[in-house]
């Protein structure tokens, strides 16, 4: 198979998930503890929870008041041992370290920055045994080796804002793709990278083939109102 004939998969997350790794986590990002409930009352010392790298369809330069500190805390609601390597979040994403360091080792096209994060309960104790970076991108570059606009695609079901999901990717013509790449906060990665990933038994996604995850989405998109034993019985097909 050639470079421009490359076959990929993509992260897909369980949608029930289990108590170490849940799908959705009611939580709340400060950068210090000043108080008995920081849950309710974070800390920040400038205004980088809210960047967004584009704003009204232009992008927002990234100045010192949208610096990321070198650490924060990550109070969680209803958790009392994490386990994910994975958790999307409408900032970035947070990947444990051992994610992370495995995933530095392919080729990426995209620019982030990082920092430390620690998980607590609502109780202000440690809720997992694992380090944790949290993401936030700055610049997602796969509009430069894929064609969206051509690829083999299907409009999402149910959704009030126009989106979709992808059986194949038309490539650009390029010698060569990066290894990996991330389309808002989900990774895609070529198929051989994606077996390795899946090999080493990373706790709360799955790289699965383009067709599945559309298949599955369609059927989570169609389902809007799932029972408990609904959503448990999928996960079982993925993990």
């Amino acid at each position: 198979m050639t470079e421009d004939m490359a076959n990929f998969k993509i992260l897909l997350t369980p949608w029930h998930g289990t108590l170490i790794a849940p799908p959705y986590i009611d939580s709340t990002f400060t950068e210090d503890i000043k108080s008995k409930n920081p849950y309710n009352n974070p800390v920040y010392s400038n205004d980088w929870f809210n960047y967004t790298p584009m704003r009204a369809g232009k992008p927002v330069p990234l100045t010192d008041n949208y610096k990321l500190p070198a650490h924060f805390y990550w109070i969680c609601s209803n958790v009392k041992k994490l386990g994910t390597d994975y958790y999307s979040h409408s900032k970035g994403v947070i990947l444990s370290s051992c994610l992370f360091e495995f995933l530095k080792q392919f080729n990426c096209y995209d620019e982030y920055d990082i920092c430390e994060v620690t998980p607590l309960s609502r109780k202000l104790a440690p809720i997992s045994d694992k380090k944790y970076y949290f993401i936030r991108f700055k610049h997602l570059a796969y509009n430069l080796f894929i064609d969206l606009e051509n690829s083999n695609r299907i409009k999402r079901m149910n959704k009030v804002i126009t989106s979709y999901l992808y059986l194949d990717f038309q490539l650009r013509e390029q010698t060569v793709y990066p290894d990996i790449f991330w389309m808002k906060n989900v990774l895609v990665a070529k198929d051989s990278v994606a077996d390795l990933i899946n090999r080493n038994g990373f706790s709360g996604f799955r790289m699965v083939e383009l067709k599945d995850f559309v298949d599955e989405y369609t059927f989570r998109d169609t389902h809007p109102y799932p029972t408990l034993e609904d959503m448990k019985d999928r996960d079982r097909k993925w993990f």
